[in-house]
């Protein structure tokens, strides 16, 4: 009788240990699921409401702020488009672009003006596939939109290729895409846009020459 009473102790002692040992397990992994929410909660304190609503409030201002700097950026270019004015690296780099950025381009797309969804395709394979920057504008009202790429590397044949066979493939209309020479400092973005309109007028005065 003695023994059988030792031995169901035993086996309640272990069970409370077990039980102690998962709750302890528990707890360590809640802690650990917790933990970045935690430290994302801290970095968004300053915003009202609960939990998800922080959040939530926290990415549209993100979103916002990041769609500020694009605007800001895109001025700035069209500036220096239109009228040739300086591009300071440093304000170009307090909007978000850093200075791993040593290479640029200009690509022009006559007779089509790119739609928010084809923007946002062509964003993320440029970004993602070859590591580089993105922008685009209109152009004056004109069928014409003007690509401008910010890259880390100086060879552009599988990017403009690539480039080439997406309009290829997704533009119903016709069109033309001049691919403007590669240049390395942000005050000569212009001349490769320059070099864009160059290869089109030369285009149009070749097929003039042809027809007369």
């Amino acid at each position: 009788q003695n023994d059988v009473v030792a031995f169901y102790r035993l086996m309640w002692s272990i069970l409370w240990i077990i039980i102690g040992t998962m709750f302890l397990v528990c707890t360590l992994v809640l802690y650990m699921a917790y933990k970045p929410v935690y430290r994302l909660m801290a970095e968004v304190k300053e915003y009202e409401g609960d939990e998800f609503e922080k959040i939530t409030n926290a990415l549209h201002s993100g979103r916002v702020k990041i769609l500020e700097q694009e605007m800001l950026i895109m001025d700035l270019l069209l500036k220096h488009l239109i009228h040739g004015g300086h591009i300071s690296r440093k304000k170009i780099g307090s909007l978000g672009v850093d200075a791993t950025f040593q290479h640029f381009c200009v690509c022009v797309l006559d007779g089509h003006t790119l739609l928010s969804n084809e923007v946002k395709q062509l964003t993320t394979v440029i970004e993602e596939k070859y590591n580089a920057r993105f922008f685009v504008t209109d152009w004056q009202g004109e069928e014409r939109s003007i690509l401008i790429f910010f890259l880390r590397e100086a060879d552009i044949k599988e990017m403009t290729a690539w480039l080439m066979k997406w309009c290829e493939e997704h533009l119903l209309v016709d069109y033309r895409l001049s691919i403007g020479k590669l240049v390395n400092e942000l005050d000569d973005i212009r001349s490769s846009f320059v070099d864009c309109l160059n290869q089109r007028k030369t285009e149009e005065n070749f097929i003039d020459n042809k027809q007369s």
